[in-house]
């Protein structure tokens, strides 16, 4: 007679997880949850910063704008700046000026210089005469000091650019007094000797421009 055995199946046993791990689990989920909290409000910290930094400067520049519309209503402001500008470049230039004058020797040349050494005092040049070449210069008769230079371009027939007069002073050699743009290039130029403050201007159409400098 055969042993007969009853096989009974059984799920394997899952080991319990001690206590300890589940509190280091539960202790890393925490850490976990605290680190994306924290990681929430440093990214919402940098954008209030940045916000904070922005809206300052958008302040700053509406103020810088107030500021110069305040300056532009005072009264006389420009003749005031032109007479600061001016001290400043006559400070600057103060001895190439007075040489001008004759009033400070020049440099003596070399005791082996066998030509004759010319010294370059000064050049009247800014931003708007770039690239442009000289077509008229003149001379007011009344004021030496103030100088009339037309800028053009020099090609003939050709569609001609906006030509542009300018009024050198000693007064300050790095800017002009006067400004005047024309609507084509200067070919000529004069200064009035009965009207020292009146110039003008032979145009490239073949009209001819009268302007008052001191109105520019």
């Amino acid at each position: 007679m055969s042993d007969s055995r009853s096989v009974r199946s059984e799920a394997p046993s899952v080991p319990e997880t001690p206590k300890s791990e589940q509190a280091d689990e539960g202790e890393t989920a925490t850490q976990h949850t605290g680190t994306r909290t924290m990681g929430t409000m440093g990214t919402m910290g940098t954008e209030t910063i940045i916000s904070a930094a922005t809206l300052a400067q958008a302040q700053e520049a509406r103020l810088a704008r107030e500021n110069v519309l305040f300056v532009q209503k005072l009264p006389h402001i420009r003749e005031t700046l032109r007479l600061v500008e001016n001290v400043l470049a006559q400070n600057l230039f103060h001895e190439p000026i007075m040489q001008y004058r004759n009033l400070l020797p020049l440099p003596l040349p070399e005791p082996d210089a066998r030509s004759p050494v010319l010294y370059r005092l000064w050049a009247y040049q800014c931003d708007l005469t770039a690239g442009l070449p000289v077509a008229a210069i003149a001379v007011n008769r009344h004021n030496p000091d103030l100088i009339g230079v037309a800028y053009s371009s020099l090609k003939f027939g050709v569609a001609q650019r906006p030509g542009l007069i300018l009024c050198w002073s000693l007064k300050n050699p790095k800017y002009p007094q006067t400004v005047i743009r024309t609507p084509v290039g200067v070919t000529a130029l004069a200064f009035s000797v009965a009207h020292p403050p009146i110039i003008a201007a032979g145009m490239y159409d073949g009209s001819i421009a009268l302007y008052d400098v001191r109105k520019r």
